[in-house]
């Protein structure tokens, strides 16, 4: 977060913030921002409001509600390890399917109301920072391109693995960044594995002969 500064805007919202620790941490590294940390459990929440009044911040508030009813739009949304918890299946994953029919036919399908929601509250130009526990996977791929649908390119420099300790036990997350454009921006679906790279507006130069806008 902190190598990448430029990603986060004046007005943050914090989806599916748990107890508030990366929403403070927000607040506390962007002092010119405002941080708006939501989430679903009241009790989470408390823990958050509580350290910010510790801390003495001002440019946060906590509110107890789901990313689909977020009011306003802001020109960051971050979410951290919430896609997991919000996809919509029992499980029972295609694991013999062909990776392409596994994400056009299943994830797609269990991810497409949160990828929509997540994306709405963002504002043209502005940036969806993800930090995931997940690999380069077909949930990702499904992900990504659900985000592309929304009018959302991920920026292919942006990817990168982190690794830390999470009740005693490492834990590999990934944190990726997408920007808002227009709608000409569907159907761009791009493959990072094939080095696609950033062309200068944030879309993506694709492989196959297939761009984003401006390749």
């Amino acid at each position: 977060i902190v190598l990448h500064r430029d990603l986060f805007g004046e007005q943050i919202l914090d989806a599916g913030c748990d107890c508030g620790v990366m929403s403070v941490f927000l607040a506390q590294t962007f002092p010119g921002s405002q941080v708006t940390a939501i989430d679903r459990c009241p009790e989470g929440l408390g823990i958050g409001r509580h350290l910010a009044d510790r801390l003495g911040l001002s440019n946060i508030v906590f509110k107890n509600e789901s990313v689909s009813d977020a009011e306003g739009m802001y020109d960051t949304v971050f979410s951290m390890r919430t896609l997991q918890e919000n996809r919509m299946d029992d499980d029972r994953i295609p694991v013999f399917w062909p990776l392409q029919k596994q994400v056009d036919d299943y994830y797609k399908a269990v991810l497409r109301e949160y990828a929509g929601a997540l994306t709405k509250p963002l504002l043209s130009g502005g940036h969806l920072v993800c930090i995931e526990r997940c690999t380069a996977d077909p949930l990702l791929l499904a992900f990504w391109n659900l985000l592309d649908e929304n009018g959302c390119v991920v920026k292919t420099n942006t990817p990168e693995f982190i690794s830390c300790m999470e009740a005693g036990e490492k834990t590999d997350l990934l944190g990726f960044a997408a920007k808002r454009r227009g709608a000409d921006v569907s159907g761009a679906v791009f493959v990072r594995h094939c080095g696609g790279t950033d062309d200068e507006d944030g879309g993506n130069r694709l492989c196959g002969g297939v761009s984003g806008p401006g390749g």
